[in-house]
C-alpha cells in the first residue's frame, strides 16, 4: 500500500526470492531493481527502510545497517559488491563496521555512529574512505540516518562508490597544478581569457606588469581584458 508522509511517497513492499524467503521493505525514493524486471523511483525522498525478513533483493545503492555496537546487522548485494565480498552474508560476517573503513577515517565514523545513536547530530552526508576485502582503499558517498531495527535503534547507511570520480578530480587538480608551475616558472607575463574576454588566470609576472601585488588582486579588480588595453587599441 501507499501513504502520504511529509509529501513523500512511502511504499510498503513484500519481496519474495526464488527460495520463498520474504523481505518487508519500507521504501522512500530509491530505485528498487530486480523485482519482476521493474524499477520504481520517486523524487520526494531518499531512503529505504528494511523492516524484517530473510528474502534477497537488490538496490542500486549499497545499504548497510549498523547496530549500537557498530556490528553490521544488514547488508544488500550492492554493498557486498562495493566492498569486494561475494554475498551480503560474507560482508555481515566481519567482526565490526570498522573493518569496512580505512584506518584514517575509522575514529571519525565510529564517533558519527555513536553520536547518531545518542543526543548529538553528526553530518547525514559525508565522504569517507572505505576498505575493501582485498585491502584496497575506496571513496564512498554516504547518507546515514537512524532507523528502527526490530525495535532497536540502528544506523542505516546508503553508499555510492565514488572512487573513480575522486581519481578524476585528483588528476585534474594535478594537471592544473603542473600547468601553474610551468607558467610561473617561465617568468613571462601570462593571462588566460574565456570567450567573453574575462580573465580566468594570471601569473605573478602578469600581476606585476599591470601594477598589482598578486594575481588574485588583478583578477578581483579587472572584469575584462579590455580594461588592460589602451583605449585606442581595444
Amino acid at each position: 500500500g501507499r501513504n502520504k508522509q511529509r509529501d513523500a511517497v512511502v511504499m510498503h513492499i513484500r519481496v519474495e526470492n526464488d527460495r520463498g524467503g520474504l523481505a518487508h521493505i519500507k521504501w522512500r525514493g530509491i530505485a528498487l531493481a530486480n523485482v519482476d524486471g521493474q524499477q520504481w523511483t520517486t523524487p520526494a525522498a531518499d531512503s529505504v527502510e528494511i523492516r524484517a525478513g530473510t528474502g534477497r533483493f537488490d538496490l542500486l545503492q549499497g545499504v548497510l545497517v549498523l547496530g549500537m555496537d557498530w556490528r553490521v546487522i544488514f547488508a544488500n548485494q550492492a554493498a557486498a559488491d562495493i566492498y569486494g565480498y561475494a554475498s551480503p552474508e560474507e560482508l555481515m560476517a566481519v567482526p565490526s563496521g570498522g573493518a569496512l573503513v580505512a584506518p584514517e577515517d575509522r575514529a571519525r565514523l565510529r564517533d558519527y555512529n555513536e553520536a547518531r545513536l545518542g543526543d548529538r547530530e553528526p553530518p547525514s552526508r559525508y565522504e569517507p574512505r572505505g576498505l575493501r576485502r582485498d585491502g584496497r582503499v575506496i571513496w564512498l558517498q554516504t547518507f546515514a540516518r537512524i532507523v528502527d531495527w526490530e525495535g532497536i535503534p540502528a544506523v542505516q547507511a546508503t553508499l555510492v562508490d565514488i572512487t573513480d570520480q575522486k581519481a578524476a578530480e585528483e588528476e585534474q587538480h594535478r594537471s592544473e597544478q603542473n600547468f601553474r608551475n610551468l607558467i610561473e616558472g617561465t617568468g613571462l607575463a601570462t593571462l588566460l581569457f574565456d570567450e567573453d574576454w574575462r580573465i580566468v588566470f594570471a601569473n605573478r609576472a602578469a600581476a606585476s606588469l599591470f601594477g598589482y601585488d598578486t594575481p588574485q588582486a588583478l583578477l578581483a579588480a579587472v572584469r575584462s581584458g579590455a580594461e588592460l588595453v589602451y583605449e585606442e587599441d581595444r
